[in-house]
């Protein structure tokens, strides 16, 4: 079997895949591990991807659900480009180009427009140990990355409704663990991460928020036609945020995402995927968390 590298978004995830000989696979919740990946035999790659997402409602600090008020509407489009280099056998770098559009509506107010480039993201990934020498133990990967300011931070906004708003405002660093197990044609893989935010100050304001992680379960199933489905289900935690040294009561975070791919391995060069996604509102789970609905389209171009 040719080597394959297969690619597939979740929410606060991005689910990326793999195979060679048998079937590897990576999955990842929002960006807790590297966006796109090589196969052994890769040496560079360069992809699109499309998402689109819009909110239902959300979950407050008491874990309550509370549906999106009547009138009013919240929808995300997200176009990203993407590009990875191996620099070995075992270490790979891959960034990501992020634009967003938004649209924006609230009760008596005009739908709002807005868009702009979002926060930069360069991740490196280094397999410690491969599905194909790590038998009997999982396959072992290290991956750490950096999300740069680029996009355009909430205090910074211009438009009606914040519709311009398309960034964080502060430099984030991740690192993440990936095991992976394989019984063809099925592969299970393991995911979790921990991001830190730089503080960020507006003015009087010296705000700073908790450290954040993420925890990804996915399974995935080669099937007939050169054709790849999986199934992920993403939690992502944070600590409560600060503003001047002073903890927020009821800031902490709790979320849970689902998403759902098929890849098809179109060439020996080219894969396209397209996706389900979700965000899960989980009562007394869940708290201070959105909840989408969304899809994902992408298509990935590989050099050998």
């Amino acid at each position: 079997m040719s080597c394959r590298l297969w690619t597939c978004l979740s929410v606060c995830i991005a689910v990326c895949w793999s195979s060679c000989a048998l079937a590897q696979a990576c999955c990842s919740g929002g960006q807790a591990v590297t966006p796109i990946r090589l196969g052994d035999l890769e040496r560079a790659a360069a992809g699109l991807v499309w998402k689109t997402s819009g909110g239902l409602g959300s979950v407050d600090a008491g874990g309550k659900w509370q549906a999106a008020t009547t009138g009013t509407r919240d929808v995300n489009i997200e176009q990203d480009l993407l590009a990875a280099l191996r620099l070995s056998k075992r270490v790979q770098l891959a960034l990501t180009v992020p634009w967003l559009e938004t649209a924006r509506q609230v009760p008596n107010v005009p739908w709002a427009l807005g868009h702009g480039l979002g926060d930069l993201d360069l991740a490196a990934r280094v397999d410690m140990t491969r599905l194909d020498d790590a038998r009997p133990w999982p396959a072992f990967a290290v991956v750490a990355g950096v999300t740069m300011p680029t996009g355009r931070a909430a205090d910074e906004a211009k438009a009606r409704l914040a519709t311009d708003v398309t960034g964080t405002g502060t430099w984030q660093v991740r690192v993440a663990t990936v095991l992976e197990r394989q019984w063809h044609p099925w592969l299970l893989q393991v995911a979790g991460a921990m991001t830190w935010a730089a503080p960020h100050t507006v003015g009087e304001l010296h705000t700073h928020q908790g450290l954040s992680g993420t925890l990804t379960a996915a399974v995935v199933r080669e099937l007939p036609l050169d054709l790849f489905g999986s199934l992920a289900v993403t939690w992502l935690g944070a600590g409560a945020s600060t503003v001047n040294a002073q903890t927020l009561v009821n800031s902490e975070r709790s979320q849970w995402s689902t998403g759902a791919t098929l890849l098809w391995q179109a060439t020996a060069k080219w894969r396209v995927h397209g996706g389900l996604t979700a965000q899960v509102p989980l009562p007394g789970v869940s708290q201070n968390a959105t909840v989408t609905v969304g899809g994902v389209l992408g298509a990935v171009f590989v050099w050998n």
